[in-house]
C-alpha cells in the first residue's frame, strides 16, 4: 500500500508548484543562521530566471533530516514522506537579491510542529510581490525539527499532559525567545 501511495504521488509530482509565482518579481531563498540566534529560511524579490546559481541543479525542497523529524513528530513512516526531500526547491537557491531597500520583512513563524522549509510555498508568493520573508526555525522543541547553532538536533517535546496556561507556553519557550 505504501508503495503504491509513493508512487502515485511521484506520478503527481507532488508537491506541485507552479511554474511562475503571482507577483511581479521571480524569488530567491537562501537557508542561514542569524548570527547569535536561529537558523531560518528567508525568501527575497529577485530577478535573476535561473534555477541554481552555485551550479548545483538540484536542492531538496526539504532537508532529509527535517523529513526525518516531520516522520517522527507525525508518527508517519519516513517513506511515505521522503518524496519531500527528492522534489527540487521551488525558489532560486542563492539568487541575487534586487537592490531595494524599500522592500518591507516579514517574520514567518512555522507554528507547533512545523519546520522552516513547511510554508516554503507561502512565503515564496508573498516573496513574489515584493517583501522579504524570513521563515524562523523554532530550536526549543516545538518544532518537528530543528539544528542548534553548533549543529546539534534539537527533537521535539511532546508536552505534558497538564491542562493548557499561559505560563506553561511561556517556560517552556522562554530560554529560545531570549536568543
Amino acid at each position: 500500500m505504501l508503495s503504491v501511495l509513493k508512487s502515485a504521488l511521484w506520478l503527481l509530482q507532488y508537491p506541485a508548484f507552479p511554474a511562475e509565482f503571482d507577483g511581479p518579481f521571480e524569488v530567491g531563498a537562501i537557508q542561514t543562521r542569524i548570527p547569535g540566534s536561529t537558523a531560518c529560511q528567508i525568501h527575497y524579490p529577485t530577478m535573476e530566471r535561473e534555477r541554481e546559481r552555485d551550479g548545483s541543479k538540484f536542492h531538496p525542497y526539504f532537508r532529509p533530516k527535517a523529513v526525518k523529524g516531520l516522520s517522527d513528530y507525525s508518527k508517519m513512516s519516513n517513506k511515505l514522506l521522503d518524496f519531500l526531500s527528492n522534489r527540487n526547491h521551488p525558489c532560486r537557491i542563492n539568487a541575487e537579491p534586487l537592490a531595494n531597500d524599500t522592500f518591507p520583512i516579514v517574520l514567518f513563524s512555522h507554528g507547533l510542529g512545523g519546520c522552516m522549509e513547511m510554508y516554503s510555498q507561502l512565503c515564496a508568493q508573498i516573496a513574489s510581490q515584493g517583501f522579504w520573508v524570513v521563515a524562523l526555525e523554532h530550536e526549543d522543541g516545538s518544532g518537528a525539527f530543528a539544528e542548534n547553532d553548533q549543529g546539534d538536533e534539537v527533537p521535539y517535546k511532546r508536552p505534558d499532559d497538564s491542562p493548557y496556561s499561559r505560563e506553561k507556553v511561556l517556560n517552556f519557550r522562554r530560554p529560545f525567545l531570549k536568543k
